[in-house]
């Protein structure tokens, strides 16, 4: 069939059961057909990436209904050039070691300081290394460890073997320039909190190998501003940045939503609560004053997923 994005619309909207084009893989095509067969609607890779953009073109009166933030995970890696067979796996080990890794952090959220609550937070939202590597967590002398960090995980970490006093904690900086000398140790790198999260999961699931964390001061430095984005944005000279940085405190800010439904060890439901909704508020205005529309959209189908939770 045609790969015209006129033709997907139309034909989507007619009711068609899928969009196969002639391109379509032998070895994918079985599982494409049963998948018709079992009631879903399946699309060749070529196409698969209009669905993501024209999902707002559809009419939910005739054929399709308007995809599901599942359906669109599927559909996004079908687009990126997955097989069906190789999305069913991605999906089924990443979905639940994420959550096995959200709920290892959460677990340990409830003594952390404001700070420590949004670098955990942040580090388990990808974001892409040409922009990671602009936003990396700063050192103990502008951003100190919190109680997280200090009471419990360095502690654990340096019982188990895990890590080095070394790695835990900076060293205090010389009053007077010390030029580097031939002999001198190599440097050794300070691990930060979710480095720390990190080694601690590998070592309570040793299992699980495909955890994903990146550590990234965004968010937290946004707040450092007052909340104050575009201040941020050209401070840190981040214009080319800017909107993956601005999606990636959307991102935030629903998870921060969905955290603030439960509540973790050592903190009571009024704190907990109480600082993840000024977080999340605080952040939601830096939003609004960049882009109100695509904040609202993003808060609206945030809130249409959690009645649809609790139906």
């Amino acid at each position: 069939m045609s790969t015209s994005r006129l033709d997907v619309v139309t034909l989507m909207n007619a009711g068609v059961d899928g969009y196969l084009t002639k391109s379509t893989h032998s070895e994918d095509l079985v599982d494409l057909l049963e998948s018709a067969l079992a009631g879903n609607k399946p699309v060749s890779k070529e196409v698969a990436g209009y669905l993501l953009d024209i999902d707002d073109e559809i009419d939910t009166g005739t054929g399709i209904e308007r995809l599901t933030p599942r359906e669109r995970e599927v559909v996004n890696l079908i687009a990126r050039g997955y097989t069906y067979r190789e999305t069913a796996a991605t999906l089924e080990i990443s979905v639940k070691t994420l959550e096995t890794h959200m709920s290892h952090i959460f677990e340990k959220l409830g003594i952390a300081s404001r700070d420590e609550r949004v670098q955990a937070m942040e580090s388990v939202l990808e974001l892409p290394g040409s922009v990671g590597r602009f936003v990396r967590v700063p050192g103990h002398d502008q951003l100190p460890r919190g109680p997280l960090a200090t009471t419990r995980l360095d502690d654990q970490l340096l019982r188990l073997g895990l890590a080095t006093a070394d790695q835990l904690v900076a060293p205090p900086e010389p009053e007077e320039y010390q030029p580097r000398r031939t002999f001198d140790e190599d440097r050794v790198w300070v691990l930060t909190l979710a480095d720390k999260l990190r080694l601690q999961f590998d070592y309570d699931f040793p299992g699980v190998h495909d955890v994903r964390i990146q550590p990234v001061w965004a968010a937290g430095e946004v707040l450092q501003f007052g909340g104050d984005f575009n201040n941020y944005i050209t401070s840190k000279h981040l214009q080319k940045q800017e909107g993956v940085i601005f999606r990636h405190l959307l991102r935030l800010i629903l998870l921060v939503g969905e955290l603030s439904q439960l509540c973790p060890p050592d903190t009571t439901e009024e704190e907990w609560q109480g600082d993840l909704q000024d977080i999340a508020e605080r952040l939601t205005e830096s939003c609004r004053e960049v882009d109100p529309t695509s904040t609202e959209k993003a808060l609206e189908q945030a809130q249409a997923a959690s009645d649809a939770s609790d139906v």
